[in-house]
């Protein structure tokens, strides 16, 4: 049995084998396991060829025997969800104390508020429920699929929780940064939050003793039916998620992208 196709062995497909047919039977079970990713490809077949592997088993069927050939189409598998991650790790040395990661150190949660009045300086008035992104984790991710909110316009915000750098005296800023994207499309963009609500490393977080709220603007969203249409802060439009139905979907579950994570925690 061989496979001639433009797709990767063990990369984009693999196929358990051989297939045995027992005396006085005439049919064997072939399985073809196919590989998801996160990358738009076009559609491709996968042409599997069967084939006797020596010349006895050749002996045992008629030699005008037509040995069947499948073929099998693999295409992309566009989600109509939109997911956005939320970054901001970097690096804080504080001298002789060592130097520290915020990815472990500083918590920020995404939240998702009405835009219909919303006020930056109480964006709890109008939040719609959706805590995806209040993990304590970096990045923090949301996804929304088509229905969890209705049409509208939405503000996606964020709360500055906790902030294990509050009072070591280290200024450094610490932005937040949408990486906003749709599986099986071309759809991958970088927003930066609103710049005039980037903390600093010495600022305390709602949770920390002698902290208080910190909120930014980290991007907008218009909900239109299944379309997300997302702007910065600017309301300047960065892209839109494709319409349209999932195709076939390849088995194995969908990768989604890994970002580094600092390693080394604050004692």
């Amino acid at each position: 049995m061989q496979s001639a196709t433009k797709l990767v062995e063990h990369d984009d497909f693999d196929i358990l084998g051989p297939v045995t047919i027992a005396p006085w039977e005439t049919e064997g079970k072939l399985v073809v396991y196919t590989y998801a990713d996160t990358a738009p490809e076009d559609a491709k077949n996968l042409v599997i060829t069967f084939k006797m592997n020596s010349l006895a088993e050749k002996n045992l069927v008629h030699p005008d025997n037509v040995f069947p050939e499948i073929t099998t189409s693999v295409t992309n598998f566009k989600s109509p969800n939109l997911i956005m991650e939320f970054h901001w790790a970097k690096d804080i040395d504080l001298g002789e104390d060592g130097v520290y990661s915020t990815s472990n150190n500083v918590d920020f949660d995404a939240i998702i508020s009405t835009a219909e009045g919303f006020d930056i300086t109480d964006p709890w008035a109008t939040d719609v429920g959706i805590y995806q992104g209040a993990t304590g984790n970096e990045p923090e991710v949301i996804e929304l699929a088509p229905g969890m909110l209705e049409d509208g316009e939405y503000i996606v915000w964020f709360d500055l929780w906790s902030n294990g750098f509050a009072g070591y005296g280290n200024i450094t800023q610490v932005p937040v940064t949408t990486l906003a994207y749709q599986i099986g499309t071309d759809l991958e963009e970088e927003i930066a939050q609103d710049p005039s609500g980037i903390i600093n490393a010495d600022m305390p977080g709602a949770d920390d003793e002698g902290g208080y709220s910190s909120n930014a603007i980290l991007v907008k969203l218009k909900v239109e039916g299944s379309k997300f249409t997302l702007s910065d802060y600017k309301d300047v439009v960065i892209g839109s998620t494709k319409s349209g139905q999932p195709k076939t979907e390849r088995s194995g579950e969908i990768v989604k992208k890994a970002r580094a994570k600092g390693l080394v925690s604050m004692n």
